[in-house]
This record gives C-alpha cells, structure tokens and sequence, in this order.
C-alpha cells in the first residue's frame, strides 16, 4: 500500500517537472504549437492530476470537491 502512494507521488513529481520543461522550451521555441508537444503537455497534466487523487484516495484523505461537499453539506447542487 505505502509502495503504491509513493509511486502515485513520484509519478505525479515526473509530470509536473514535465510540464515544467514543456512550459520552458515554449518560451524559447515553437513549444505548443507543435501538435506533439501539445498532447504530451496535456497528458503530462492528466497524469499529475489523477496520480495525486489516487494518492490522497489511497491515503483515505479526501481532495477538492469530495472534502468540500463532506465538509458543507449545504453545497450540494441540485
């Protein structure tokens, strides 16, 4: 369990030290002009995004909306 929500963690460090560099080489190149640049970038943020909510889930936290609706009930959309 704990080698699963470190990996999760180390897979979402990757992606966002991705989208980092992807963000640096499109100040000084082409950077998301480039169709192929422009989907590893959006699958770079896909990838941090599900890594850390399959982290805080697997760690029995709760993150963004689930937190806030269990918090506030009263929040609920109808």
């Amino acid at each position: 369990m704990i080698r699963r929500i470190l990996y999760c963690r180390a897979a979402c460090l990757v992606a966002f030290v991705g989208i980092f560099g992807v963000a640096i080489h499109s100040f000084l190149d082409f950077g998301l002009r480039i169709t192929i640049s422009t989907l590893l970038f959006f699958t770079l943020i896909v990838i941090a995004v599900q890594n850390d909510r399959l982290a805080d889930a697997k760690a029995g936290g709760l993150s963004g909306t689930a937190a806030a609706l269990e918090n506030d009930p009263s929040s609920y959309v109808v």
